[in-house]
Parts: C-alpha cells; sequence; structure tokens
C-alpha cells in the first residue's frame, strides 16, 4: 500500500500538468471556434477573434491557479499554458493560409519532387477561390479536387 501511494505522489504533478494542457488547448479552441462559427468570420478577422479569445482564456484560468491551492493550481495553471500556447497555430494561420497543414502539405510535394506542381496548384486555387467568391481554408481539400479536375 504504500509503495502505491509513493507511485501515486510521484505521477500526480506530472498527470495533472499533461490534463490541464490538454484542457487548456481544448476550451481555447472550442469557446473560440464556437463564436466565429457562429457569426460566419473569416480569414485573419477569425483568427484575431480567437487570439484575442485565448488570451482571455488563459488569462482567467490563470488568475484561476492563484487562487486555488494544491493540485488544482498547477492544473489550472497549465492549461493556462496550453491556452496561451494554442495561440501559436492562429498566428501561422494568419502568416499561411491553410496554416501547418498547407506547410505540410507543400513541403511533402517538395520532397517528392512535385514543388512546382505544388505552388501551381495553389495558385489555381486562389483563382478559382476569387472566381467563386469563397475562401477555401484546407489546402489538401483544394488540392485533391484539383487533382481530380
Amino acid at each position: 500500500m504504500a509503495a502505491e501511494r509513493g507511485l501515486l505522489e510521484k505521477v500526480k504533478v506530472p498527470a495533472a500538468g499533461s490534463l490541464g494542457a490538454f484542457t487548456g488547448v481544448a476550451i481555447g479552441e472550442l469557446a473560440t471556434e464556437i463564436p466565429t462559427r457562429y457569426f460566419n468570420l473569416g480569414g485573419n478577422v477569425k483568427y484575431l477573434v480567437k487570439i484575442i479569445g485565448k488570451i482571455i482564456i488563459g488569462a482567467i484560468l490563470w488568475f484561476g491557479s492563484s487562487k486555488i491551492p494544491g493540485l488544482s493550481s498547477v492544473f489550472l495553471e497549465i492549461a493556462s499554458y496550453g491556452s496561451f500556447g494554442s495561440i501559436f497555430f492562429d498566428v501561422i494561420s494568419i502568416l499561411k493560409p491553410g496554416g501547418l497543414m498547407a506547410i505540410a502539405e507543400e513541403t511533402a510535394l517538395a520532397l517528392k519532387g512535385m514543388g512546382a506542381s505544388a505552388s501551381a496548384a495553389a495558385a489555381s486555387a486562389t483563382s478559382v477561390e476569387s472566381a467563386a467568391g469563397v475562401e477555401v481554408t484546407e489546402t489538401g481539400q483544394s488540392l485533391a479536387m484539383l487533382k481530380g479536375l
């Protein structure tokens, strides 16, 4: 029983930290994605709203961690870091349409030796988007659709 208790003491803080990080990212993403979809926001406005929302959520979690003692404090503090850390993905999405998924896809295509056709497909996707008056946010879907044409 004493050995089990010692093991529990060793894993409590890392477990609370891991769950806190996941919770912070999940709450930050969900709580900011719902209003952007409800108000039909797109482009950079969507990501700026998400960044502001994640800063507010992270600040609330961080403030809460300072007011609650014990293991819950660790959980809330790491959750605030998760919310703040997920802002990185929104900044990448502002800088590069399609975000990390687009960067990964372009890199994979370049590694396959298809770099020239990837940039041509991206240019075609942009012209199709502007002609249709829509914005495609998932590059993988637009490239798959272009390959099928």
